[in-house]
């Protein structure tokens, strides 16, 4: 377990480190980019980043109402597997059936780091 300094540095060096990496990357609008929750520009697809004292997870969610649409794009995305497996150190998580808190269902593929508590 970290001390409350040594958790305090490793957040400001991931956000400041993060901070730098998107520091160019600007929306369609010419917007600064908001990566916690990136905007793909495709309706009901969304890129997310969620971190917390437990750990890490970046995920792409495919959140379309009609399930047809949401079983092609997942699909289409199932293509690329090999490619997406390979350009990650963790092992991806393939949901195509995931229930969120409200109870509605999506397609996730989603990658964790689980480094305990810090």
């Amino acid at each position: 377990m970290l001390s409350k300094a040594e958790r305090q540095k490793l957040n400001t060096d991931f956000y400041t480190a993060l901070g730098l990496m998107m520091q160019g990357s600007y929306s369609e609008m010419h917007k600064k980019t908001r990566w916690t929750n990136y905007r793909t520009n495709v309706k009901d697809i969304y890129v997310r980043l969620d971190a917390d004292n437990k750990g890490a997870r970046f995920s792409i969610d495919f959140q379309q109402k009609d399930a047809e649409v949401r079983a092609l794009f997942w699909e289409q995305l199932g293509e690329l597997k090999n490619l997406l497996q390979s350009e990650f150190a963790e092992e991806i998580i393939w949901h195509e059936s995931f229930f969120k808190e409200d109870g509605s269902q999506i397609s996730r593929v989603e990658v964790r780091l689980e480094q305990g508590s810090l």
